[in-house]
């Protein structure tokens, strides 16, 4: 476990602040995220969406529209983020997502 640490903290810089306890917490909820995500229900939320895409990751493109749009009523609200999907809680793809929120939660969005 210590080299696994260890790498993650040098490659994640969200993940340096973490002690191993909280990595070994989280790394046990993927873990169960990933057992139980096969068989769940997913519900239907009335209203708008909002969805920060990572734009250097491959998965990206229309994926997230075709994704929810089953599971809203309302607008889908997509903002993309130049980092790959791991690199979302790094500082400063995290900095133009809260732009994004404050934005929204103080009534003057930003362009999507």
């Amino acid at each position: 476990m210590e080299e696994t640490y260890a790498i993650i903290q040098e490659e994640y810089v969200a993940a340096r602040e973490l002690s191993e306890e909280h990595l070994q917490a989280y790394l046990c909820t993927v873990r169960e995220h990933l057992r139980i995500l096969p068989d769940a229900r997913l519900g239907h939320v009335s209203g708008d969406a909002f969805h920060f895409t990572a734009l250097r990751d491959s998965r990206s493109g229309n994926a997230p529209l075709q994704q929810w749009q089953a599971h809203i009523d309302g607008r889908l609200h997509t903002y993309g983020v130049n980092c790959d999907h791991l690199s979302m809680c790094d500082p400063e793809p995290l900095e133009g997502i809260a732009q994004v929120l404050t934005g929204l939660l103080s009534g003057t969005e930003l362009q999507e």
